[in-house]
């Protein structure tokens, strides 16, 4: 009877050691799913990316060269032909591979061709006005309120323009 008790208080034992390592059936899954099928999803979602980019690779090549090209017009400062470039490129990219991210930069790019287009017009806009060229100075705010693309732009071009209209029926 001795052993039967040494064997039941090592059974005891076993138990009690073993049930505190027990893990749930949930557990468990949550363990295999980190440690297998996760792996598994990344690879197929770098090779679903991978597959994307090489089927867009020909539609990110001439996106590029469109936003290369219009980026060569800022540096002209030709800005309404590097707004309508940045246009073309934002419309023209089809691809699949971030669509988004594309289309977004290519209209950030152009809002920016804007604003440099508003400054550089304004510019030209005062001299005129300086020179006494009055009808010059107002057409050429005249001519670029179609680019006045973001809310901010709009209401600094609004602000300048009325600005314009007031200096020159003062120097009437």
């Amino acid at each position: 009877s001795l052993r039967t008790t040494v064997l039941n208080d090592c059974l005891e034992e076993k138990k009690r050691t073993l049930e505190k390592h027990k893990q749930s059936f949930s557990k468990q899954l949550t363990q295999i799913v980190l440690k297998a099928v996760t792996p598994i999803a990344a690879v197929f979602v770098s090779l679903f990316f991978s597959i994307n980019y090489m089927l867009s690779k020909d539609e990110i090549e001439q996106y590029k060269s469109t936003m290369l090209q219009a980026q060569n017009y800022i540096t002209e400062q030709a800005y309404i032909n590097a707004i309508a470039t940045y246009d073309k490129a934002q419309t023209e990219y089809n691809g699949s591979f971030n669509t988004d991210g594309y289309k977004k930069d290519a209209i950030i790019k152009k809002e920016e061709a804007c604003k440099l287009l508003f400054e550089q017009t304004n510019k030209l806009s005062k001299e005129y006005f300086s020179k006494g060229e009055y009808l010059n100075s107002r057409k050429e705010l005249d001519s670029i309120k179609v680019y006045m693309l973001t809310p901010t732009l709009l209401t600094d071009y609004n602000r300048e323009y009325d600005n314009l209209i007031k200096q020159i029926e003062s120097a009437i």
